[in-house]
């Protein structure tokens, strides 16, 4: 089995046979672009950030959420996670998702 027949091999057992991963991506970068914000209820993290953010007030709780959101989706969905990736390089970013994709891709950088 080639290594394209395994990533569609792959990729309908995440979504189905009959559902192309390529363009549910596409649609969800669609709607995900036109609000990017996630909402979620989570006040023992939300403690921590701001006890972090009072210790030191150059803390940026939304870039640490950023980069462990980030971070887990990558471990937990890789194929999902470079689909995405893909899709937003395809479009044609502002000035702001240019600055947050090269962030992603910074923060994925090893130190050396």
């Amino acid at each position: 089995m080639s290594g394209e027949e395994k990533k569609i091999q792959l990729l309908e057992g995440l979504f189905g046979p009959s559902k192309n991963p390529e363009n549910l991506v596409s649609k969800a970068a669609e709607d995900a672009l036109k609000n990017p914000r996630i909402y979620t209820y989570a006040p023992i993290p939300r403690i921590v950030f701001e006890t972090l953010k009072l210790m030191n007030p150059t803390f940026s709780i939304p870039a640490e959420v950023r980069k462990a959101l980030n971070e887990w989706v990558k471990n937990n969905y890789p194929e999902l996670y470079n689909l995405a990736k893909e899709e937003l390089k395809k479009r044609k970013l502002e000035k702001t998702e240019e600055k947050i994709l090269k962030k992603i891709e910074e923060e994925e950088t090893p130190p050396e």
